[in-house]
């Protein structure tokens, strides 16, 4: 079975670290990555190639939205999911 590769992006460290430890427990998926904001992301994205991005919409530097429309625009087939703990819609 082919593993998913995915990166994670969340500014709070408990939620960033708690999403890898939980995704990695499952076999056939790999965290390559993890950032603290969209900016670490967008880079990472070009040296980690992952299948999957996971990104938190509030983020210091560049937010998630920013980040989701750079990486569909240079990166179409990577799957961009964006995660929120807030309320508001």
């Amino acid at each position: 079975m082919n593993e998913l590769k995915l990166l994670v992006a969340d500014d709070q460290t408990l939620m960033r670290e708690g999403l890898k430890t939980i995704l990695e427990l499952e076999e056939d998926i790999i965290v390559v990555n993890t950032a603290a904001n969209g900016q670490e992301a967008w880079e990472m994205v070009h040296r980690n190639e992952p299948d999957i991005v996971l990104l938190d919409i509030q983020m210091p530097v560049m937010d998630g939205i920013c980040c989701a429309r750079q990486i569909k625009q240079h990166h179409p087939d990577i799957i961009v999911l964006l995660l929120s703990t807030f309320m508001d819609e």
